[in-house]
């Protein structure tokens, strides 16, 4: 008997210890395929039967996951802040990437776009699997050149030969491996990029190393509703074919054998709305003397219009002369004083600071509907523009929550939510991994989980 009860009582001992051993195991077995199609307005979704969208794979894991009605953008609601609040939780004053170029008045055409991780300034996903020993992946995901992630082709345009020999050299050596030559990149990332399928056959590579972490980024959609505008003909022809891609990645995780361990999540950086008319504000900063121009380069500025497409911020240089601030209050006068001008609203102070972007700015101004801000500094004050559609507006505008499906073990099925916020995705995604994240803006999503 008392063999038995020492038998019993060993046995309960041991059994808690046995158990969080399991339980640590499960979680670091736990698998999370990220994906996000560019300019995948939830609209897009919610109405795909009155569309006739032949979306299969998406109709699949809507049915056997969670989706929400929409997904709040940022601000602005750009590709590169956006998919930084994806993949850290925190809003863009906090992460640094507060638009898509770096702010540089001293070019005409700025800086540049965001590429480099050392300069996002949160804790990102990777960062937080790499600290807790798991595998990262990610393919064409933004500002993750030279980030710490095993399996990384960064997002980097190539145009031509050397920038795509610069893209490769700055890819892990395992993705060299699947590209091969740089001649296979060129065009990536351009305005008319027709490489999804190269994204594609890059992330199913990566499915073979099975990380416990992959971030794909397909950018088809957004430059379609760019050219042709949102729900064009065109942008849901490549919708559907984005579909297909996220088939053959669904495909490459069952192949793998991580179908029963894997989180899947098919999520966007903004949507779009439909625009005829670009406004250079540039032109009366110029007229008023708040910008100097020279050849069409600019000389000096007082005060400078920094543009995200749907929205501007207004900067004021460092010890601007008196009578600066007047004059920017006259511009943002006019620009209101009649609808045509194409100011849907213009946010100061204490309102400003809530909006949680353009860090520093004197103003903010939304384009209103059909209208986006150019970039360029001379010429006529409205034009119309080439382009069909944009972005970059307060994300709480028609048309410009993003996206968000989550399905596999452990969530709802056929089970759809409210409106939530791009600053959600990190903590829930960190929620599944087990990782830290530290102390974010976004909240886990506990009502998507059984």
């Amino acid at each position: 008997m008392k063999n038995v009860l020492a038998t019993l009582c060993l046995a309960l001992l041991l059994t808690p210890a046995a158990g969080a051993a399991n339980a640590d195991t499960a979680a670091e077995a736990r698998h999370v395929v990220l994906i996000s199609v560019d300019g995948m307005g939830s609209d897009l979704l919610l109405h795909a039967d009155e569309l006739g969208l032949k979306i299969p794979h998406m109709r699949r894991l809507m049915r056997e996951g969670t989706l929400a009605e929409g997904a709040l953008s940022t601000v602005p609601s750009v590709t590169f802040t956006a998919h930084t609040t994806i993949i850290t939780g925190v809003d863009p004053v906090r992460h640094g990437v507060v638009n898509n170029t770096i702010f540089d008045p001293g070019s005409v055409k700025g800086a540049g776009l965001f590429i480099f991780a050392e300069d996002v300034t949160a804790r990102t996903l990777f960062d937080a699997a790499t600290a807790k020993g798991l595998d990262g992946a990610a393919v064409w995901w933004p500002v993750t050149g030279g980030a710490p992630i095993g399996f990384n082709l960064p997002d980097i345009s190539a145009s031509n030969l050397k920038e795509a020999r610069t893209l490769l050299h700055l890819s892990s050596p395992a993705v060299r491996e699947v590209i091969g030559t740089p001649d296979s990149l060129l065009g990536i990332g351009g305005e008319n990029d027709v490489q999804d399928g190269l994204r594609t056959k890059v992330a199913i590579a990566a499915l073979d190393r099975k990380p416990h972490l992959l971030a794909v980024h397909f950018t088809e959609l957004d430059g379609a509703e760019h050219f042709h505008g949102p729900r064009s003909k065109e942008a849901l022809e490549v919708l559907e074919k984005t579909d297909g891609y996220i088939g053959e990645i669904l495909n490459a995780v069952e192949k793998a054998g991580l179908q029963g361990s894997t989180t899947v999540v098919v999520t966007s950086d903004h949507g779009f709305q439909p625009v005829e008319k670009a406004v250079r504000i540039g032109s009366l900063f110029a007229n008023l003397g708040l910008i100097e121009m020279k050849d069409g380069r600019l000389v000096s500025w007082r005060a400078f219009p920094w543009s995200a497409g749907g929205s501007l911020a207004v900067y004021l240089a460092p010890g601007a002369p008196d009578g600066t601030t007047a004059l920017v209050d006259q511009v943002l006068g006019i620009l209101t004083s009649r609808p045509d001008y194409g100011v849907h609203k213009v946010y100061r102070g204490a309102e400003m600071e809530k909006l949680r972007g353009y860090p520093g700015a004197y103003a903010i101004l939304d384009a209103a509907s059909g209208f986006t801000f150019s970039s360029r500094l001379e010429g006529p004050l409205l034009e119309p523009t080439d382009e069909r559609g944009d972005h970059g507006q307060m994300p709480g505008r028609p048309g410009l929550a993003a996206s968000l499906i989550v399905q596999g073990p452990g969530i709802k099925k056929g089970h759809r939510i409210g409106t939530v916020r791009l600053h959600d995705i990190a903590p829930t995604l960190a929620r599944i991994l087990g990782l830290d994240l530290g102390q974010v803006d976004g909240r886990v999503l506990d009502e998507i989980f059984r």
